[in-house]
């Protein structure tokens, strides 16, 4: 049992060693382009957007974040301009008591 043990905790201590779990996004591999006047950078991933900072001095890329739907990389989406789940207009607009009801007839 002991001789198990040790080989599993040498194993998992040369995957460790070795960098095995390093994240490296490949900038020309992606097409990767950055924002002006910041480190991050951007690749479409389908029609969604990851923003990303390369990580320095051996350190991993660090994601910050995926953008569903970003215009972008989903220009169809947007192409009739700003989607109606994403208009600011009121719901309550041209209700006479201003109030949103649920009601199912």
């Amino acid at each position: 049992m002991k001789k198990i043990m040790l080989a599993i905790l040498a194993l998992g201590l040369i995957f460790t060693i070795s960098g095995c779990a390093k994240r490296r996004i490949d900038v020309e591999e992606t097409g990767s382009k950055g924002y002006q006047g910041t480190s991050w950078k951007m690749f479409c991933d389908g029609p969604n957007a990851v923003i990303w900072v390369p990580g320095y001095s051996g350190e991993d890329d660090e994601l910050e974040a995926y953008v569903y739907e970003h215009w972008q990389c989903a220009p169809k989406f947007y192409a009739d301009g700003i989607p109606p789940a994403m208009t600011t207009e009121d719901p309550a607009k041209g209700d006479p008591d201003g109030i949103i009801e649920d009601d199912e007839e």
